[in-house]
């Protein structure tokens, strides 16, 4: 229980660290829309949390370590990334809708189990969502810098 408290309060508070611009992102319910130019750092929402440790509850530990170094590297590279131009948030989300410049809208989905990963939508690039690397500083800055195609130094 004290790990589940510590989860949910180190989630709380890199939500209100790193809250985007108005007008690049936004939240609706159980999905947050994403406008070009922006990433957001996903955890899992703690209902989804909780389904996780019912069924796998040897995996906690492993969770809230695993979610705690993501959120610290995360919140680096959000620093990092400051002045950029891209704007970045911290969310627990179920579905992303990523919204093109023109209003057109694409949903895609990340899987439950997923504990943590980056929602990416670049100007003129196809809107990705990965979670395919290591809660570590240098796989989360290669994914992002590749995606953007920055040189980010940390």
């Amino acid at each position: 229980m004290k790990a589940k408290a510590f989860l949910i309060f180190l989630l709380a508070g890199f939500k209100v660290c790193a809250i985007c611009s108005e007008g690049s992102n936004h939240r609706q319910d159980n999905h947050i829309v994403i406008k070009e130019n922006a990433i957001v750092f996903y955890t899992l929402s703690n209902a989804e949390y909780d389904k996780l440790i019912l069924k796998h509850p040897d995996w906690e530990q492993g969770i809230i370590e695993c979610t705690s170094d993501f959120l610290s590297y995360a919140h680096r590279i959000a620093a990092l990334l400051n002045n950029s131009g891209i704007s970045t948030r911290f969310e627990s989300i179920v579905e992303v809708w990523f919204e093109y410049a023109n209003g057109t809208m694409e949903k895609k989905s990340f899987k439950p189990e997923e504990l943590y990963g980056l929602a990416m939508f670049a100007k003129n690039k196809a809107p990705v969502i990965r979670s395919d690397f290591d809660a570590n500083l240098q796989p989360m800055v290669e994914v992002i810098s590749k995606y953007f195609e920055l040189n980010i130094r940390f």
